[in-house]
């Protein structure tokens, strides 16, 4: 018996490799920045201005969010793979007060809700939000995971007055994980922050802010995914049904439409699908 082997023999060889063989589904991870701007044009706006420059004058486009007669806003994100599971959630925001930082706790003013505050990175999500969806590397989705814990340990106050809030931190910890997102910066109204800083000048200055980062988000990478709430049943098509409204104005979200995710649970992108316009991918970083 030689140690050749016949073409029959290595036929069947192959075929019953692979009908033994497994199939080896790449692992895609994803990154979905998000946010909450439903505020109208008392919130943010932006408008020609001209600036002089020796003898030349040029115009620039300035925006401002006005955080003295609108909405704050929100910026939040998570990470997940394509499991459909959630890896990741950071959703900075207030959590109450602290006792000697605020007037009246029955009756906060617009100045309490800017000083420094006790925090969460797990703040809730109550309007309807616009996501931004992205496909990332497994060593960034580790990065991601790594600052945020870092940051989580810091115990940082969530303090408007010095910008430490929601799009700031949010784009904060996405740059030290190598994920270089638009500068979110514009020009912020906020006069009752002078008391704070004190300072004079606090009335106009450069912030970042959720609706600037925003409006260069969709300016680079075009129409955002709209979603309502990772609950059963929830559709996009009939999102009237799920917001308590004033007039004909969808306000927040009805109380048990209200969600925050953790590490676990279902990717709302891929498991509620019914409750978002068009799911797209956006890029990758």
């Amino acid at each position: 018996m030689t140690g050749k082997i016949s073409g029959a023999a290595k036929g069947t060889m192959q075929e019953s490799r692979l009908k033994h063989s497994v199939d080896v589904i790449s692992q895609v991870y994803y990154l979905v920045i998000g946010f909450e701007v439903n505020g109208g044009k008392e919130t943010f706006f932006c408008g020609k201005t001209k600036i002089s420059r020796g003898q030349d004058v040029l115009e620039t486009t300035t925006c401002v969010h006005d955080i003295d007669k609108g909405d704050y806003g929100h910026a939040f994100f998570y990470t997940s793979d394509n499991s459909g599971r959630v890896i990741n959630f950071f959703s900075f925001g207030p959590a109450g007060f602290f006792p000697d930082k605020v007037s009246d706790p029955q009756n906060p003013s617009r100045k309490d809700y800017a000083e420094s505050r006790p925090s969460t990175a797990s703040y809730r999500i109550t309007e309807l939000t616009k996501m931004f969806r992205f496909v990332i590397s497994k060593e960034m989705t580790e990065q991601i995971s790594l600052q945020i814990g870092k940051f989580i340990a810091e115990k940082r106050p969530y303090a408007v007055w010095k910008n430490s809030t929601c799009a700031s931190e949010a784009r904060s910890v996405l740059s030290k994980a190598g994920v270089k997102t638009p500068n979110g910066s514009s020009q912020v109204n906020a006069p009752f922050l002078g008391t704070i800083g004190m300072s004079s000048n606090f009335d106009w200055y450069n912030f970042v802010n959720p609706y600037m980062w925003y409006r260069q988000m969709e300016e680079k990478y075009g129409y955002p995914i709209e979603f309502l709430s990772p609950k059963a049943g929830v559709d996009y098509n009939r999102k009237e049904l799920y917001f308590e409204r004033r007039g004909n104005v969808n306000e927040s979200l009805r109380k048990e439409y209200i969600w925050i995710l953790k590490k676990g649970d279902k990717d709302p992108l891929i498991y509620f699908r019914k409750a978002a316009s068009p799911v797209v991918l956006h890029g990758k970083f």
